[in-house]
């Protein structure tokens, strides 16, 4: 009965483990996607400086993601 009572356990913390891993990941592409619309905003305006910012900001996701 401990075994198995163990078992479930274990299953619980997988699972809460593998949501939190799969959520974190949502949230990471989400934050990817939207850093990523944004330079392409600011490409369009071709003002050198929203050029360099929007670089760095593409560079920074990439890391992160």
């Amino acid at each position: 009965m401990t075994e198995e009572v163990g078992s479930r356990e274990d299953r619980y913390w997988k699972y809460i483990y593998s949501s939190k891993l799969r959520i974190k990941r949502r949230v990471l592409r989400m934050e990817w996607l939207a850093v990523r619309r944004l330079s392409f905003l600011l490409v369009k305006e071709r003002s050198l400086d929203d050029w360099c910012f929007a670089t760095s900001l593409v560079v920074s996701a990439a890391q992160h993601g």
